[in-house]
């Protein structure tokens, strides 16, 4: 029987219960990890199956969404019926002392214990893990580690064909020898500055990418029309034979060069 339950609401949380399937199905195996109705055989009955098969877990998943709590339909709140899945799911879970961890996901909060009918209340009291986009793959280590801690036995080695194939976790059952013919790493794409010639670099002829960058330009061009209007008026009046005016031509020169390493940290950083 399943180790592992998801529960999740499919128009709250499908992609992100979707995805952490396809890692706990890589990490512990099919057979280990249950999650769609989708599976329980025609005619039998589906909550006798869901209370069944949660009692059997070790630990129960509840993904919760920004919608999770509020889901509606015609007869009101849905965690308010006591037929809904979600609820059956849970409240079976934590009825039958099974560990139960809530996964927040997209932005959402951890419900308050007035917030959840009485059925649910304990599970205010569990300690959840916040599932991002932009740390998805941290917050997964953390519960594979939690969940290796739950789960008897020895997992399954991870399958490299399967959709989840990037493991995570510390591959110590399994040594994988060294291929030959494994491609390459992907390279990382140059940031578009990169690919501007330095000569145009140097002389801010590109498109700025930053408020900071255009002030740094306006500066810049002033400065330089100053310096040549200097350098030329220098060269006129015979200036160039002294070794104070190539110095104080070299001083004024800064300030350009200053100006267009500071476009060049105000793009950067815009990009």
């Amino acid at each position: 029987m399943p180790g592992i339950f998801i529960s999740y609401r499919r128009a709250d949380s499908c992609a992100y219960a979707g995805r952490l399937y396809d890692h706990l199905v890589n990490r512990f195996g099919k057979d280990s990890v249950f999650m769609d109705v989708d599976s329980i055989e025609p005619g039998v009955d589906f909550i006798d199956v869901l209370q069944n098969t949660v009692s059997s877990c070790d630990v129960l998943i509840a993904v919760i969404g920004q919608q999770w709590l509020t889901a509606t339909d015609a007869d009101g709140r849905r965690l308010d019926h006591p037929e809904d899945l979600v609820r059956v799911e849970v409240s079976t879970a934590l009825s039958r002392n099974v560990r139960v961890i809530p996964a927040l996901v997209a932005g959402a909060h951890m419900p308050d214990i007035h917030e959840l009918p009485e059925a649910l209340a304990p599970l205010a009291r569990r300690n959840a893990i916040e599932i991002s986009d932009t740390s998805f793959l941290l917050s997964l280590s953390r519960l594979m580690e939690a969940l290796e801690k739950i789960i008897p036995g020895d997992p399954p080695a991870p399958d490299l064909r399967a959709p989840g194939a990037m493991s995570i976790a510390p591959q110590t059952h399994v040594p994988h020898p060294a291929r030959p013919n494994q491609p390459a790493s992907p390279r990382l794409e140059p940031s578009p500055l990169e690919k501007i010639p330095k000569w145009r670099r140097w002389l801010l002829l590109y498109r700025p990418y930053s408020f900071g960058g255009i002030v740094c330009r306006f500066l810049f061009f002033a400065s330089l029309i100053f310096y040549f209007f200097v350098v030329v008026r220098s060269f006129s009046e015979g200036g160039y034979k002294e070794g104070a005016s190539w110095v104080a031509l070299a001083l004024l020169a800064l300030p350009v060069f200053f100006l267009s390493m500071g476009a060049h940290w105000f793009d950067e950083r815009a990009i």
